[in-house]
């Protein structure tokens, strides 16, 4: 639930930036949705794991 909220957040950062037309800042939220997504991914790899 967190991630689908958090991710929704940040893709409307990242379909702002697209409509300002500011490569660097697009680069910068998809960046941070894709970290997100890959320490959330990990995380529960590791619980399931342990």
């Amino acid at each position: 639930m967190l991630l689908s909220t958090l991710t929704s957040v940040l893709f409307t950062f990242s379909t702002n930036v697209i409509f300002e037309r500011n490569l660097n800042k697009f680069l910068l939220w998809t960046g941070v949705n894709v970290l997100t997504w890959a320490v959330s991914i990990t995380s529960e790899y590791f619980q399931d794991i342990s």
